[in-house]
C-alpha cells in the first residue's frame, strides 16, 4: 500500500519525497494510481460513484468544478521520480491500494486546524472537542461533519418516497389477489383476502440507509454530538425516525448492498449526494480493508469554495453584500441596458473585496486579477478595493496599500488574513483565529476606512 501526504498549492512535490509508507511499495503502480485521477477536474472526478465532492454539484454551478483539479502528475528531470502538484483542493482520496491525503497548507503536526474551523463555520456547526487530520479515522469525522448539511439540504425537498409492493391480507382488496397466499392463510374463509399492491411508502431503502448513518453515528461517543448540535438538525434526525418504524439494525448491510444498486430518483436530486454520503460512513472500514479495482473513493474540498463561504460568515455582519457568485445570485448589470453581468465577492457602499486562496504573500496579483478588481470598482463607483487572503505572516498589517489606479483613481491593497500558527489545541486555534474575525466584524475601526 502506497500513502502521499501533502498541502493544497504544495507548489509542486516530488512524489518519493511525500510518500509516508515505511514498507516497500510498488511505485510503478503507485504513480499508475495517481494517474488515474490527476489533472482532472473536479467535474470529470465526480461521475465517481464513492467519491464526495464539497460543494455538491447541486449546491453550486458546474464552472466552479470545472475550473478546479486534484493535481497535476508530471516527469520530474530525474526521470524515475514524478512531481505532484496541487491546487485550492483538500482532502483525501484513494483508488486501489494508493492512499492520497491533501490538508490545507496551513496545517501543522497533522493537525489541520484551519480547515477544520471553516468547515465548522460553513456548517454551522458548534463542536469544539473534535480533531481533524489525515488519519484515516478522522477522515470518517470530517464525512460525518458533512451529514447534517446533506440532510437538511435533502429534507428541503420533501420527505424521499417511492413505490413498494407490500403484501397484504385483509378485506379491503386494491390489488393482486395472491392465490396460493390466500390459500394458506384464509381457509376457511372468513372474509381476508390475500393481495398485493404497490403504494408510496416514506419507508424505503433511500429513508433506511438514512437511518441507519443516523445510529451508526449515534454510537460513536465522541462526535454523536453533531446529531444534536442545533435545534433544525434535531428535527431533521425525528423526521427520519418516525419515517422508518420497519428500521432493523440487522439488515444494515442488506440495505448497503440494495441502495448501492437502486438508481437515483428523477426529482429527489439532493439525495443523491446524501446517499453518497451515508453509503461512504457506513462502508468505511470496509473501504479501507477490501479495494475493489480502480476504485475512485473518498472526500473532496474545494479550498477556494470554502474560504470564500468562511469569509462570509464574517463580513455579512459588517453589512457586506455576499453575491454567491457560483450561483449567479445577486450579479451587478456592466451596462445599462442590463447586458453583461459581474459579480463580485464581496462589496458594499465603500469597498471591493475580492476572496482569493492563494498565496499572495510573495507575490502581487497577476494581471487578470487585478483587471477584474478596478472593472468591479469603476461599475459600483467605489474608490477602494482589496484581496482579502490566508496569510501566515502574523507581523503584516491588516490592510496594505497596493498602488494607486491610474485614470479612474481609486486605491488597492492587499488583506492579508493571518491563520494562527504552532497552536497545540483546536480551542487555542479557535480563540486566536476569532480576534482576526473581530477586526474584521469592525471593519471601518480597523483601518479598512482610509477617508
Amino acid at each position: 500500500m502506497a500513502i502521499f501526504k501533502t498541502t493544497d498549492n504544495n507548489g509542486g512535490k516530488q512524489l518519493q519525497a511525500i510518500n509516508q509508507e515505511y514498507g516497500e511499495i510498488d511505485f510503478k503502480a503507485a504513480v499508475s494510481d495517481i494517474k488515474k485521477i490527476s489533472n482532472k477536474t473536479l467535474a470529470e472526478l465526480s461521475v465517481e460513484e464513492n467519491l464526495l465532492i464539497f460543494p455538491t454539484k447541486l449546491e453550486d454551478s458546474a464552472d466552479l468544478l470545472k475550473d478546479s483539479k486534484l493535481g497535476n502528475l508530471s516527469k520530474s528531470d530525474n526521470e524515475k521520480d514524478y512531481i505532484f502538484y496541487t491546487e485550492n483542493v483538500a482532502g483525501f482520496v484513494g483508488i486501489n491500494d494508493t492512499d492520497i491525503s491533501i490538508t490545507s497548507r496551513f496545517a501543522k503536526n497533522e493537525e489541520d486546524f484551519f480547515l477544520h474551523y471553516m468547515i465548522q463555520k460553513v456548517l454551522n456547526l458548534n463542536i469544539t472537542n473534535l480533531s481533524f487530520s489525515s488519519s484515516q479515522e478522522n477522515v470518517l469525522n470530517l464525512l460525518i461533519y458533512i451529514f447534517p448539511r446533506l440532510l437538511q439540504k435533502a429534507l428541503s425537498q420533501g420527505m424521499y418516497k417511492e413505490y413498494k409492493t407490500f403484501h397484504k391480507n385483509d378485506e379491503n382488496v386494491r390489488g393482486v389477489i395472491e392465490i396460493s397466499r390466500h390459500i394458506q392463510k384464509n381457509i376457511p374463509f372468513e372474509g381476508k383476502i390475500a393481495y398485493k399492491t404497490r403504494e408510496y411508502s416514506y419507508d424505503n431503502t433511500t429513508t433506511e440507509l438514512i437511518r441507519h448513518t443516523i445510529e451508526y453515528i449515534s454510537a460513536k461517543k465522541d462526535i454523536a454530538g453533531i446529531l444534536t448540535s442545533s435545534q433544525e438538525i434535531r428535527d431533521a434526525v425525528k423526521t427520519i425516525k418516525t419515517a422508518t418504524p420497519l428500521y432493523n439494525a440487522g439488515e444494515r448491510q442488506k440495505i448497503i448492498a440494495s441502495a448501492i444498486k437502486k438508481q437515483n430518483h428523477p426529482y429527489f436530486t439532493y439525495y443523491v449526494p446524501l446517499k453518497k454520503l451515508c453509503i461512504q460512513i457506513l462502508q468505511r472500514k470496509k473501504i479501507k480493508f477490501s479495494r475493489k479495482k480502480n476504485r475512485v473513493y473518498g472526500i473532496l474540498f474545494d479550498v477556494s469554495w470554502l474560504w470564500e463561504q468562511y469569509l462570509a460568515t464574517i463580513l455579512k455582519q459588517s453589512g457586506f453584500i455576499h453575491p454567491e457568485n457560483r450561483k449567479g445570485i445577486g450579479s451587478i448589470s456592466v451596462l445599462t441596458n442590463n447586458i453583461g453581468r459581474f459579480i463580485p465577492d464581496f462589496y458594499n457602499d465603500d469597498f471591493v473585496l475580492d476572496a482569493k486562496y492563494k498565496p499572495f504573500d510573495k507575490r502581487n496579483p497577476p494581471s487578470d486579477d487585478l483587471a477584474q478588481v478596478i472593472a468591479y470598482m469603476h461599475i459600483l463607483k467605489t474608490m477602494k478595493g482589496a484581496y482579502i487572503y490566508p496569510s501566515e505572516n502574523e507581523n503584516a498589517e491588516i490592510l496594505n496599500e497596493l498602488g494607486e489606479i491610474k485614470g479612474m483613481g481609486g486605491m488597492l491593497y492587499l488583506c492579508p488574513f493571518y491563520i494562527p500558527q504552532n497552536c497545540s489545541t483546536f480551542f487555542e486555534f479557535s480563540e486566536k483565529i476569532k480576534k482576526m474575525e473581530a477586526k474584521l466584524v469592525n471593519i471601518n475601526e480597523n483601518g479598512y476606512n482610509t477617508n
